[in-house]
């Protein structure tokens, strides 16, 4: 039996989960990528022995298909776990850091919430499920169920540090969808948060993993993966792809290949520049035209001594009702070793987003002051840092807001009315990269299944 042959568009974290699953399922898969460099937004840079990841600087553990596949193509060889350090995030209250709360007690104790705030909690249980409300905001959802304060100060600033989004847009069951479950299971989100939790530890089979990345950066992982798999071309820019009466026809930097299927795993507005002539392909205006939101990567460096905090923690967060300039900081050199020169640390700072589009006009001199500025008041980060570095990343996040889910049915339309495509990536799949892997290894067993291949195992 011939061996099928599938175009990969894209080769970014879902492009190369999906030529890797292709791969193990006995499909040969080859890889397009426009870039010079495989990884999507998943980049770092590495000067004078600091290590800078400009986009995801961790991950949580995946999937345990996608860990796996990673273990397969060698990335258990180049991970790093986490630092205890790691575990803990802060939230600014009142323009100081204090430690969030990791389980429904230590909230009941925490400063964040008033005595009113936590005997609002409290009623949580009791609210009546809202069962109907498909396109329920995360804002609204927080505040029905947990009250303001919760929405202020714990739902805003979450979704700031990963969607960089606006809670009144973000769709609830997109953002929190466990959260949304147990309540429409449960009747109440803390109570079927707790049983989760629980269900979760007995089946456990040992200690958390916890976050993880590699050791020379993020973009250790795409590009282990893309060496890994082989075929992988960058460079190589995709202007067309049709139909035709045996398979696809793609067209790469002006020159037409013949495929068995397609999998497309760009970002929407990617797919808006190629020219598709296949079933339903009419429907992928609905997909394109999905909103996103822009965000600036500042990275600056310190003496250890220059800042006051003890940077205990992997992550702070900023919620808006303490009119910050910035979304979150990471502390990649408190979460893994190397990532700074001994005695020195790196602070990775996210600016713009929904909450503030207009900071990304200005320059890179003016968003490292507005950061340092920042830094300085919020961890004791004294005088110039030793070393900048600024990434813009323009319509990289894309918002589930209203309208979401007839955009993904017109995906699966598309996919259904030609049988010969799949679509993969964080605007179908979720943002986390264990989310955009696994969506891109799911959409390699839909196509895989057109060739009676086996279906990608999968825990979830």
């Amino acid at each position: 039996m011939t061996t099928p042959r599938v175009a990969v568009i894209g080769g970014g974290l879902a492009g190369l989960a999906a030529a890797g699953a292709l791969c193990g399922l006995g499909v040969t898969p080859f890889v397009f990528e426009r870039d010079d460099d495989v990884g999507g937004v998943v980049r770092t840079r590495q000067r004078d022995g600091w290590v800078i990841d400009t986009g995801p600087c961790l991950a949580a553990e995946p999937d345990v298909a996608v860990r796996a596949m990673l273990d397969r193509a060698g990335l258990d060889q180049c991970t790093v776990r986490a630092m205890p350090a790691a575990a803990t995030r802060y939230i600014v209250l009142d323009g100081a850091p204090v430690p969030l709360p990791r389980t429904t007690s230590e909230l009941s104790a925490s400063p964040l919430l008033s005595l009113a705030g936590r005997l609002r909690l409290l009623k949580e249980r009791f609210i009546p499920a809202e069962r109907e409300a498909t396109d329920e905001s995360v804002d609204s959802f927080a505040r029905r169920r947990f009250g303001d304060e919760m929405a202020d100060r714990m739902f805003d600033p979450l979704i700031a540090s990963t969607s960089a989004g606006d809670p009144r847009q973000i769709v609830a069951r997109y953002a929190f969808p466990s959260l949304v479950g147990h309540e429409h299971r449960a009747g109440s989100g803390l109570q079927g948060s707790a049983r989760a939790g629980m269900a979760a530890r007995r089946r456990a089979k040992g200690p958390p993993m916890g976050s993880w990345s590699c050791a020379a950066g993020m973009q250790q992982l795409p590009r282990r993966l893309a060496g890994w798999i082989g075929r992988v071309r960058t460079g190589a820019r995709v202007d067309a792809v049709a139909a035709t009466s045996t398979g696809v026809a793609v067209s790469v930097s002006g020159d037409s290949e013949s495929f068995d299927a397609v999998v497309f795993a760009t970002p929407t507005s990617a797919l808006g520049r190629i020219h598709i002539d296949l079933p339903e392909a009419h429907r992928l205006r609905e997909v394109t035209s999905m909103p996103q939101a822009s965000i600036a990567s500042v990275s600056l460096g310190y003496r250890r001594d220059q800042v006051a905090h003890p940077l205990d923690c992997s992550r702070l967060l900023v919620p808006a009702v303490e009119r910050r300039a910035i979304l979150s900081v990471v502390f990649p050199s408190s979460a893994f070793p190397g990532r700074a020169p001994h005695d020195h640390v790196l602070l990775t700072t996210f600016v713009g987003g929904a909450r503030r589009p207009e900071l990304l006009d200005r320059s890179e001199p003016e968003l490292i002051a507005l950061v340092q500025a920042e830094l300085a008041e919020l961890l004791g980060a004294e005088g110039a840092p030793v070393m900048s570095d600024v990434t813009i990343w323009k319509d990289a996040l894309p918002q589930a807001v209203a309208g979401h889910g007839d955009r993904l049915a017109a995906a699966d339309a598309i996919e259904a009315a030609c049988g010969r495509i799949a679509f993969a990536g964080a605007w179908r799949d979720g943002l986390s990269v264990g989310e955009v892997m696994l969506g891109g290894m799911r959409a390699a067993e839909r196509l895989a299944q057109r060739f009676g291949r086996r279906p990608v195992s999968s825990s979830t």
